[in-house]
């Protein structure tokens, strides 16, 4: 991939484009839906996912039963799955990571439960009575485990808000016939405020303590982003994370080819991004805000857009971070956020 040097609004002097012209302005909208920066696809640092990756970690090398994340709906919970998983990876290639989602929608049934493990496992014989299913699946677990040497198996639920009380039995099931093998099951699950907390506390009601003990007894919040040094380290993983990978053009450098050659980095507007969402915050909150990661890139992607092909780092308007959040709805979003609320009293901080 070459870097863009056309102006990315194709709709200017229409007219008087030729053929090469509207060929080069269809590869270029090409290349900017599949870029990484548009589709998401490839996951850059957060200082959040990284303090959480701390706490999944210690929980691995302690082989501690379970643990809950909490997080409000935009927080890029998924996202921190993925890039906990790669992290992982990169320290232990050998251990057995699985991501399973939980289905919002869904009639709670063993049979049920036990398919959809089987496919997040990448098994694909389905069929069977419940005990062949469970069975399927707590052998192929088990054979994952002794396989890597390590004899433990990690499982990031996402969605684990939409768990029913049904489920965590059936996880205790599977929990159960592991440890009879010899093999240690490590639960982490992830869920959106406040449903999770909800969830918590009616199994917590039912005095259900079997459940708590292996999956909820450490309840750990999951923040959004609060701080400038937060927006830089995103910013910074955009100037300098190369697409293709190892083609030497960064993604801003792609989006920003001629300000990029003159020291344009996407870094040096973080206080500006920032200073941006604060404007029109109430005094009251700004020092308190959580900014959700679903806006904050809408937000980057908006400025992107807006902005690219620029010749000069100073032909950046003023309001563009302004515009830029605005579009995003980023205010909107922080609003919303404070006002469902955090992980309330079930939250522990370590």
């Amino acid at each position: 991939m070459e870097q863009i040097n056309i102006p990315f609004n194709t709709q200017e002097n229409s007219s008087k484009k030729n053929e090469d012209d509207v060929e080069k302005e269809k590869s270029l909208i090409s290349q900017i839906l599949l870029h990484p920066l548009m589709t998401g696809q490839v996951l850059l640092p957060t200082k959040p996912a990284k303090e959480l990756f701390s706490v999944v970690w210690r929980a691995v090398l302690l082989r501690e039963t379970g643990l809950c994340l909490s997080a409000s709906s935009g927080a890029g919970k998924t996202s921190a799955l993925e890039m906990i998983e790669e992290m992982i990876r990169q320290k232990l290639p050998t251990l057995p990571i699985f991501r399973h989602e939980t289905h919002n929608q869904q009639i709670p049934s063993i049979r049920a439960f036990f398919k959809h493990f089987l496919v997040t496992v990448g098994h694909s014989e389905l069929k069977g009575e419940t005990f062949d299913l469970r069975q399927r699946l707590v052998n192929s677990l088990v054979d994952e485990a002794r396989i890597s040497g390590q004899n433990v198996v990690l499982m990031l639920i996402d969605e684990a808000h939409a768990m029913a009380v049904s489920d965590f039995n059936f996880l205790k099931d599977v929990y159960n016939d592991l440890g009879k093998e010899g093999v240690q099951l490590v639960t982490v699950l992830m869920g959106q405020e406040p449903d999770l907390s909800i969830l918590i506390k009616k199994i917590r009601s039912e005095g259900r303590l079997d459940l708590i003990g292996r999956f909820a007894m450490r309840i750990l919040p999951f923040r959004a982003y609060k701080t400038i040094d937060d927006l830089k380290l995103i910013l910074s993983g955009i100037d300098s994370t190369e697409h293709p990978q190892g083609s030497g053009i960064t993604w801003t450098g792609f989006f920003f080819p001629y300000a990029y050659a003159e020291g344009f980095r996407l870094e040096d507007q973080a206080q500006n991004f920032l200073d941006a969402i604060q404007t029109e915050m109430p005094k009251s909150i700004v020092s308190k805000i959580q900014i959700p990661a679903r806006q904050t890139f809408l937000a980057i992607r908006t400025f992107v857009m807006d902005n690219a092909a620029i010749n000069k780092p100073r032909r950046i308007h003023a309001d563009a971070w302004r515009k830029a959040v605005a579009y995003a709805k980023l205010q909107d979003a922080i609003l919303l956020i404070r006002g469902r609320g955090q992980a309330g009293d079930l939250t522990v901080e370590i």
